[in-house]
């Protein structure tokens, strides 16, 4: 195998290496969201991958539809605080 083959395979492997990372988070935070046995839980959940969806610029249509239900359910429970959090998230959304 030549030299510049195996440079090209390794830089690949770490350009995709966060993409595997992000998807592998946002997963386990989407199991964590289906086994949550509180509202609060989910509150928590929710915030964290919307995050991951905004720090990471994967999606932002998703990551708004993820703030609309932290947004949502936030003030089904009266949780001013993960409301408080939702606006913030709109806010980075649209910078």
């Amino acid at each position: 195998m030549s030299t510049r083959k195996l440079l090209l395979g390794f830089l690949g492997g770490l350009f995709t290496l966060p993409l595997f990372s992000q998807s592998s988070v946002i997963d386990s935070l989407q199991v964590a969201y289906k086994d949550a046995q509180s509202d609060t839980e989910r509150t928590q959940i929710l915030k964290d991958i919307s995050w991951e969806y905004l720090n990471n610029r994967y999606d932002r249509e998703v990551a708004r539809q993820h703030i609309d239900s932290l947004y949502n359910l936030s003030e089904s429970i009266g949780d001013k605080t993960s409301i408080s959090y939702a606006h913030y998230q709109y806010a980075v959304l649209e910078r």
